[in-house]
């Protein structure tokens, strides 16, 4: 069955896009932490007054006998007018002045929102990876059955875009003894409803019928003529 918008490839998608932001973010802290050391190296450490504070911070310092009044960008609620705060103020363009105590904090805060969404990324990429190399194994070694889908269930402890997946529920009943065996699925964006009472293949583990892969996959590709726009 296919969806309009394919929801099957959102997951992956949307690891994609963690793990280029927290690549991205990286490049660009590692690029300013460049342009600040260079900018370190190229100044000079002057005691400056802070003389007001308004979506900013505002210093005064004597360099080279000129005294010098700078609006700086950061802002810290600990500070007050009549502080004195070490400055980096530029050899070559006494404008350009930062705070000591904050100079590589934009660079921190970049790299620890950067490491965290990677972080992200790479765990999402290593689950999907773990997934399909259970599946692989499971259809190597596994034994193949088929089961009824008797159900589903919507699994809400997971959501992508708002949407939360569902699970199938189904039966496999063994000729031989007559023990019947319940399996789930793992997540399936498609209402469970267009399943119930069809046969979907389970891979199981002959020495161990607990450890399982139901192939919903399969089961979506029979309906491949049906397209739904809802």
């Amino acid at each position: 069955m296919r969806i309009k918008s394919e929801e099957n490839k959102v997951e992956r998608i949307l690891y994609f896009v963690f793990f280029m932001i927290g690549m991205v973010m990286l490049i660009i802290a590692t690029a300013l932490a460049v342009h600040t050391m260079r900018f370190k190296g190229n100044a000079r450490v002057v005691s400056a007054v802070i003389t007001g504070i308004d979506r900013g911070t505002k210093v005064e310092f004597i360099l080279d006998g000129q005294t010098h009044t700078v609006w700086i960008s950061e802002y810290n609620s600990r500070l007050h007018v009549g502080d004195e705060v070490d400055v980096y103020v530029d050899r070559d363009n006494p404008g350009h002045v930062q705070m000591g105590g904050t100079l590589f904090l934009p660079v921190l805060v970049l790299c620890v929102i950067g490491a965290a969404f990677l972080s992200l990324g790479v765990g999402f990429l290593i689950v999907l990876l773990a997934k399909k190399s259970k599946r692989k194994k499971f259809m190597q070694t596994g034994r193949c059955v088929y089961a009824e889908v008797t159900g589903g269930e919507l699994y809400t402890l997971y959501n992508v875009n708002g949407r939360c997946p569902y699970r199938l529920e189904c039966c496999y009943t063994d000729e031989m003894t007559g023990i019947k065996y319940l399996y789930r699925s793992g997540n399936i964006w498609i209402d469970p409803h267009y399943f119930i009472g069809r046969q979907v293949a389970v891979w199981v583990n002959p020495a161990d019928l607990s450890k399982y892969y139901v192939d919903v996959d399969s089961l979506q590709q029979e309906d491949s003529n049906i397209i739904d726009y809802r």
